[in-house]
């Protein structure tokens, strides 16, 4: 198996890190909390990520299915920080409601849920990066983070 690329804080924010592979087998998805990167020759210890501030922002798109309605386009969905690991939903669609989700970093550069009963994907490899959001399992939103 080939060795897979050392991802580091900035390769998250640029996505610059190399794809993985498309194969016909679902890869199993790993998750880190707390540090990415190896420590230099000098000791200096692992970086941080700060996944609440990768992915804070505006995110612009649509419903495209709820279980209570129709779809509906032109949805502003708002990421606000709480801490680094921590981040409120809020839209301007009134449906989506304010939800609080706890994030955690995958190795294939996406930042996810980690647990709860809303899921929650920012696809960092996508330029400007993709919003799926779906509170509590009623309605699915895609958006794009707005500059």
């Amino acid at each position: 198996m080939p060795a897979r690329p050392t991802q580091t804080a900035d390769s998250l924010t640029t996505g610059s890190e190399t794809a993985p592979s498309q194969n016909t087998e679902s890869p199993a998805i790993e998750t880190h909390r707390f540090e990415v990167g190896t420590p230099s020759d000098d000791n200096q210890s692992h970086k941080p990520v700060d996944v609440a501030n990768l992915v804070a922002g505006s995110y612009f798109g649509n419903v495209q299915a709820d279980s209570k309605g129709s779809s509906r386009s032109n949805v502003t969905v708002t990421l606000t920080k709480l801490d680094p690991y921590d981040v409120r939903v809020t839209s301007d669609y009134q449906r989506i409601g304010t939800v609080d989700v706890r994030l955690e970093l995958s190795d294939l550069n996406w930042i996810m849920t980690d647990g709860g009963d809303s899921v929650l994907i920012v696809d960092l490899n996508k330029n400007p990066p993709k919003l799926e959001f779906n509170p509590h399992g009623e309605l699915a939103c895609v958006g794009f983070k707005q500059k």
